[in-house]
């Protein structure tokens, strides 16, 4: 599974994006709806265990029309 992240760390001043899988370790889905899962997820450095909600972003359009199964409007 690819997960593309905008989580960004400082360093000197200049922000740099980072990959979630560099800091997190994902585990099983805990919770789902239409467009997106939550998952069991731990810190790698202090094993803090956290959830986060992984968002479908293909599922969503920019242009006013129906959906490609063209059953919802989207404005």
């Amino acid at each position: 599974m690819h997960i593309e992240t905008r989580t960004t760390v400082s360093s000197n001043d200049e922000q740099s994006p980072i990959c979630f899988s560099d800091l997190y370790n994902l585990y099983e889905i805990i919770g789902k709806g239409p467009f997106s899962v939550v998952r069991r997820c731990t810190n790698k450095t202090s094993d803090k265990q956290y959830a986060v909600k992984i968002i479908d972003v293909e599922q969503f359009t920019t242009t006013p029309g129906f959906s490609a199964d063209g059953k919802h409007l989207t404005l």
